[in-house]
């Protein structure tokens, strides 16, 4: 199945920002924000797409809003997704909020390696039972900071978090989609890994598609896997003989 999404990160864009959003655009599956976006927004978006809307926050502290208490909330009709697994329409989905520490700030925008590491290892806990029942736990990753490699920037503020990279690298999903490293440090939009996941920076916005297994080729997938097992057994057994 392939599925139109629409990314954005970092900066509120007039094309999306505008009266006639979403007109002239095709039918969206997933809106994914990557942080540092301020709640209004997001609450925009959330109201004008018929899609699910899936957020992490960044590292300015932008993405809540004030409910009619006066209290900071999450923005109306989106996604929290930050430190969890959530399933969103036909998309399976990782998030991770914020950047790496760079100042001494505490306004839960930072994190240190060890924070990220403890954080994404309680989420592999869910990830192992899924993983159980399906070859991919999840389809997606979304964060606000890059990996290292070919979108980490230059200063030391948006470099590439360690721990988001090693957490890629185990899991493999199909997409990533990140923020925090903004146009003008000339990088491309996206690149793939040498273990075939997609890298997509979403500063501003961009428009993807992803290919989805369908929910047949996936069960008959999990058929086949089983049976090649039980061979596998039964000839251990001939061979103990």
């Amino acid at each position: 199945m392939r599925k139109r999404i629409l990314a954005v990160a970092d900066m509120v864009h007039p094309y999306i920002y505008r009266d006639t959003f979403p007109s002239g655009l095709e039918p969206l599956d997933l809106v994914l924000i990557a942080g540092d976006l301020p709640g209004y927004y997001i609450e925009f978006i959330a109201t004008r797409c018929p899609c699910p809307v899936v957020f992490v926050h960044g590292n300015h502290g932008e993405e809540k809003v004030k409910d009619y208490l006066g209290n900071m909330v999450d923005p109306g009709g989106a996604i929290n997704a930050h430190g969890k697994f959530i399933r969103a329409g036909d998309f399976s989905i990782v998030g991770w909020g914020g950047a790496p520490r760079y100042n001494e700030r505490n306004d839960g925008g930072q994190y240190s390696g060890m924070e990220v590491k403890l954080g994404l290892a309680k989420l592999e806990w869910g990830l192992w039972l899924e993983k159980r029942k399906h070859s991919t736990p999840f389809d997606i990753f979304l964060t606000h900071a890059p990996p290292p490699g070919p979108h980490a920037g230059k200063d030391y503020a948006h470099r590439g978090c360690k721990e988001i990279g090693e957490f890629l690298a185990r899991h493999q999903p199909a997409l990533m989609v990140h923020g925090h490293v903004h146009a003008y440090e000339g990088k491309k939009v996206e690149y793939q890994t040498d273990f075939g996941s997609r890298i997509v920076n979403a500063y501003g916005y961009t428009l993807l598609e992803l290919e989805l297994p369908s929910a047949e080729s996936t069960v008959q997938k999990n058929i086949r896997a089983s049976s090649q097992s039980v061979f596998v057994a039964s000839d251990k057994q001939v061979s103990t003989d």
